[in-house]
């Protein structure tokens, strides 16, 4: 009768596994039937259940995971001290960890994972992000220094609204949403779970200011870094929760999301963001070209920048290396060929909309 069982569930996983595996190698199917199918009402749905926790139920699931695989090496090892281990225990032991790592493998695609694999935004808009050139990199630092030097005239008001308020955040960019499906209508975004990390201060210490929990929904963020990248780092999480995967897609949303807002603090994080990332890719073509641009950066936001870097220059530590291979290693296998340099590529996707819909659309 065991026997039986243990055919079945594993038939059965295995059956799953396969054909998630083929799911993920049909982004027309995953766009149309779980993108703009399952996944919504079940994203809604998970916020809905858990976005008015206060604290982030994916940290503690977190926690309890780290803590039963502890529980499991240390009951492991002393089975093996009392000399109790048998071959055919130690197999099912391993057998049964299989089992449960290839469950939450299949779990993580179907709660959110597929959006990986979707065509997103290339489809939505239309546009072809293959090729660009040097000069395009160019136009569009040129076109985002001018939006900053509109925004940035107001430097004190950009002062006085600067805030670490996870709620006022929250709500900021709730409306900021809301104003951009006015003119996209996939950005109609329903019920907000956003949660600080229970690490608090110490999340700093990963290097990373965002991310989303994909057993949950709950996006969770680091409110103690330098104000003034909250606002788009929020709108970031929330295109994730929309069901962008891809890192530079989620920059590209979170950047029509924020920059639809009334609030100048989040038009200013969102320009400034998307102009130190267009910025790294000119010193990468022309080192000359970007230098130039460097030297007009406006005062408030070199003096933002020195900031942010000072911050994480303090938290840097000998973790780091391995905690940013493990990321790229995580982007690499979840469709994201270049890594951690995955969030540069929302270069492409302004300077695709910018030809698109023309260069003073950005």
């Amino acid at each position: 009768m065991q026997n039986r069982k243990n055919l079945f569930r594993w038939s059965a996983v295995l059956v799953l596994l396969a054909t998630t595996e083929w799911i993920k190698g049909n982004p027309e199917w995953v766009e149309k039937y779980y993108a703009n199918g399952v996944y919504p009402p079940l994203g809604k749905a998970m916020r809905f259940l858990l976005g008015w926790i206060p604290f982030s139920v994916g940290d503690v699931l977190i926690g309890l995971s780290i803590g039963a695989a502890i529980w499991w090496l240390v009951k492991g090892f002393r089975t093996w001290r009392a000399g109790r281990a048998t071959r055919n225990g130690t197999l099912a032991r391993a057998a049964n960890l299989l089992y449960v790592l290839l469950i939450g493998y299949l779990l993580f695609h179907w709660l959110w994972g597929l959006n990986y694999y979707r065509l997103g935004s290339a489809a939505i808009f239309q546009m072809n992000t293959a090729e660009y050139s040097t000069a395009d990199v160019d136009t569009l630092v040129s076109m985002l220094h001018k939006r900053l030097t509109v925004i940035c005239a107001d430097s004190a008001g950009l002062e006085a609204l600067k805030t670490n308020d996870r709620r006022r955040l929250g709500a900021e960019a709730m409306q900021a949403w809301e104003v951009a499906a006015q003119r996209y209508p996939f950005m109609t975004f329903r019920q907000q779970s956003l949660k600080p990390n229970m690490l608090g201060p110490l999340q700093s210490y990963t290097g990373y200011g965002g991310y989303l929990f994909p057993f949950t929904g709950e996006a969770q963020v680091d409110f103690y870094v330098p104000a003034f990248v909250l606002p788009f780092t929020v709108c970031h999480e929330m295109a994730h929760q929309q069901g962008f995967g891809s890192e530079s897609e989620a920059n590209m949303v979170g950047f029509l999301a924020a920059r639809a807002s009334k609030n100048p603090l989040f038009v200013y994080s969102a320009y400034s963001d998307m102009h130190g990332y267009a910025l790294r890719e000119l010193y990468r073509r022309d080192t000359l070209l970007a230098s130039a641009w460097k030297e007009r950066i406006p005062g408030i936001l070199a003096k933002d920048r020195r900031q942010l870097a000072a911050y994480y220059q303090e938290r840097r530590n000998p973790a780091q290396p391995l905690l940013d291979w493990v990321y790229n290693r995580y982007l690499l296998n979840t469709n994201q060929p270049e890594g951690i340099q995955s969030y540069n590529r929302v270069v492409a996707w302004l300077i695709a909309y910018g030809k698109k819909y023309g260069w003073n659309a950005i």
